[in-house]
């Protein structure tokens, strides 16, 4: 996905004064979509206006963790869905390095790769270095496409956000202009 195919939809922030207390609270909502239609919307309650910073930080910590739960949740292999845990890739790593070092000598192998629509564990047995080979490099490269698309995401959502900042500052000033 190229960084033509991403949009923002809004970027707002609606003050509400807490009954009780008569505290100011700032609610932020980020929200960015892409032109496949996946919206990432982050929303936080401030005591201040909230600066630009923040407001990058508050939709970039929500990239971070959809990027992490497509990487984990994500990939289908041969019909199987895969869990890409850190422990899970960490031993896919170690098996694919070592049957790629020692001509295979350490197959077959069997791995649960993660669980049906039922709840049922889907485990697989790799029998050659060329089928472990096939899944492994399978999902590097879904790991890849996800940080990929993150990453873009996050270039997006900082380039929303200086606008929308921009826009505020602009606004201020004409405000100031006809005090």
């Amino acid at each position: 996905m190229d960084n033509e195919n991403l949009t923002t939809t809004q970027q707002q922030a609606a003050v509400m004064i807490t009954p009780l207390t008569g505290k100011q609270r700032v609610i932020a909502t980020v929200t960015i979509t892409a032109d496949d239609g996946e919206e990432i919307t982050a929303t936080q309650a401030f005591d201040h206006k909230p600066v630009k910073e923040e407001l990058t930080k508050l939709i970039t910590d929500e990239i971070n963790a959809r990027t992490s739960r497509k990487i984990i949740e994500g990939l289908t292999w041969n019909g199987i869905p895969v869990w890409l845990s850190t422990e899970n890739q960490l031993n896919f790593k170690a098996t694919y390095d070592l049957a790629v070092q020692a001509g295979g000598q350490n197959l077959p192998v069997t791995f649960k790769l993660g669980e049906d629509a039922d709840g049922k564990a889907v485990y697989h047995t790799f029998a050659t270095t060329e089928e472990l080979s096939e899944f492994y490099l399978a999902s590097v490269e879904h790991i890849h496409q996800c940080l990929e698309h993150g990453w873009q995401l996050k270039e997006l959502a900082a380039r929303q956000v200086d606008e929308w900042e921009q826009a505020r500052n602009d606004k201020s000033i004409s405000e100031e202009g006809e005090a």
